[in-house]
């Protein structure tokens, strides 16, 4: 029994020296890694010098593409640019990127001594073998010095922050010049109110409401963008529209939000008496139960588009 035992032992252990020896080797696992893919950024705007107000904004400082490879579609995250010329930083209050009709980044100040500064952009996928452009926009203060020369250029040679992917950049003009000049735009402040009643399912609710004030000038808007800081988005609030606190449909409408955004374009542009006061509602159709949040607030200065009106030139 016990030389039996012996004998199956050193059979078993032939055995696995046998297929140790002969067995194939591992197949390696195979990388989960993407591929990464290549960014080509074109930089350029037009070489000219333009004047503009005191107080102007949406100012387009600096204009780049963005073109991916077919390999996969890249995600831009930040863009590193730095402000020169003869004016000083402190006259332009904030810059931020567009892309289309979106704000895709906060605003910045220009607030280091060398002029850099960043932009951390959100949802800015290039699709492969396609291309998007971002502008980069300026406002500048009220009481900015006549004659400044301000320029936005990218800060480095690697001003780019897209991930892993490959990033070649790429210059075809100087960046615009823009020279303030001894007049005031004056501006559109945007006060947030309570609604009147709680949000529900249907057809036409409103889901925001704002009081504005034009500040030192008769002022035209023409556009105001709304960020949703509750839950809902997308398709979720549908026809959006903006109206008078009396009913009157004052814009266009917007299929769904844009991810937590709407723009919205007044249509004709809505007069603003200075220092007068007037009531706007955002309407939409909520797809959406109370589980669902919605709170709109303008987030920027930069959301509200408008201009100053001399001479009584009144569209309104």
């Amino acid at each position: 029994m016990i030389v039996s035992s012996a004998l199956v032992a050193l059979f078993l252990s032939d055995f696995l020296l046998l297929q140790q020896r002969y067995s194939a080797p591992p197949t390696p696992a195979q990388s989960s890694q993407v591929e990464s893919g290549q960014l080509t950024v074109t930089a350029g705007s037009s070489d000219t010098v333009t004047s503009i107000a005191r107080g102007s904004t949406h100012v387009p400082m600096l204009s780049l593409t963005f073109a991916a490879s077919c390999d996969a579609d890249v995600s831009v995250n930040s863009i590193d640019l730095r402000h020169v010329g003869l004016g000083s930083q402190q006259d332009i209050d904030a810059v931020y990127a567009v892309s289309g009709s979106q704000r895709i980044s906060n605003a910045s100040s220009i607030s280091t001594r060398d002029g850099q500064f960043q932009l951390r952009l959100r949802r800015f996928i290039i699709p492969a073998c396609e291309e998007r452009t971002l502008e980069v926009h300026a406002d500048f203060v009220e009481d900015a010095a006549v004659a400044g020369e301000h320029r936005i250029v990218l800060a480095s040679q690697m001003p780019v922050d897209a991930g892993t992917a490959r990033v070649t950049v790429q210059q075809t003009s100087a960046a615009a010049l823009h020279r303030t000049v001894g007049y005031s735009q004056g501006s559109v402040t945007v006060e947030v109110l309570p609604l009147l009643q709680r949000i529900r399912y249907g057809s036409d609710r409103v889901v925001a409401r704002v009081r504005l004030t034009a500040q030192d000038e008769d002022q035209v808007l023409s556009a105001i963008r709304f960020t949703n800081e509750g839950s809902a988005h997308g398709s979720d609030l549908q026809q959006l529209f903006l109206a008078t606190n009396g009913g009157e449909r004052v814009s266009g409408f917007a299929s769904s939000l844009e991810g937590d955004q709407v723009f919205l374009t007044l249509s004709p542009p809505f007069f603003l008496e200075e220092n007068e006061q007037y009531m706007l509602e955002l309407h939409a159709d909520v797809h959406v139960g109370s589980s669902t949040t919605v709170g709109f607030s303008v987030e920027e200065p930069a959301d509200v588009v408008s201009r100053v009106v001399r001479g009584r030139s009144r569209l309104r």
